[in-house]
């Protein structure tokens, strides 16, 4: 059973509760440390749009229209290729929602907070 969000993901509202995520995949074989909850929470303290949601990372980037929002997820997707690491991705107009998980360690690791840390730059 998924944990209850300890921190709601910016930008989403009752109307918008985050379902449990999908685990994106993290390509090759080396198993990232899971990072416990507590450091998550420390770590989020200087990213504070980004919220713990179950095993996963999540934010919502907003853009001033739908092209704008499809390049950034355009810069994003050749992050990620770089990485080896894929978020999953819901683009609604200009609102993107990403959201981070080590689908091969089973949560967050420090892969998810790199990725998280290149979106906030190429926003």
């Amino acid at each position: 059973m998924a944990k209850k969000p300890t921190r709601p993901a910016a930008g989403s509202g009752p109307s918008k509760a985050a379902a449990a995520p999908s685990a994106p995949t993290s390509a090759g074989g080396n198993h990232a440390p899971v990072i416990s909850d507590a450091e998550i929470e420390t770590r989020l303290t200087t990213m504070p749009e980004w919220g713990h949601v179950g095993e996963a990372l999540q934010r919502t980037f907003i853009f001033p229209d739908f092209v704008k929002a499809m390049t950034f997820v355009d810069r994003v997707a050749e992050e990620a290729e770089k990485a080896q690491h894929h978020p999953d991705i819901l683009i609604r107009y200009n609102k993107v929602t990403m959201t981070l998980s080590t689908h091969d360690s089973g949560g967050i690791t420090q892969k998810d907070f790199d990725l998280a840390q290149a979106m906030d730059r190429l926003a």
